[in-house]
């Protein structure tokens, strides 16, 4: 069951154990325009960064990351993809060699820092309505 939590980032009725989801195009030219949606659960909170628990690959950043308020039972925005941690891996039946892998962290940045920075650098035209 998800933690209600207050987080700096406050977003409302976001929790931690809540399942969240995102939005990429991971697969350049094999499927062409598809959008994939992948699933994740909120992990961390740190500054500006929301840490998930879920599988990411290229393409995702800059997807949005999307929840349902606990409260209201509204789909928001709760930030964007960012990165995914890796870790650097020696695979020894393989003459050494180095692999990267996927270990299931993905990092987005608070949509409040993306609001942020389009009302300081005055964005005409973009109608952005924050938690």
């Amino acid at each position: 069951m998800p933690v209600m939590v207050r987080s700096p980032l406050e977003h409302k009725g976001l929790a931690w154990g809540q399942d969240v989801f995102f939005l990429g195009y991971p697969s350049g030219d094999m499927w062409g325009s598809v959008a994939f949606i992948k699933k994740a659960i909120v992990s961390a909170e740190e500054g500006i960064e929301i840490f998930l628990d879920g599988h990411n690959n290229g393409g995702f950043s800059g997807g949005p990351i999307i929840y349902q308020d606990q409260t209201s039972g509204d789909m928001k925005i709760a930030g964007v993809i960012t990165n995914y941690l890796i870790e650097t891996i020696l695979v020894e039946h393989t003459d050494h060699k180095i692999l990267n892998a996927n270990v299931g962290i993905v990092v987005g940045h608070s949509i409040n820092e993306a609001v942020k920075l389009i009302r300081e650098n005055g964005i005409i035209g973009l109608v952005v309505h924050a938690n």
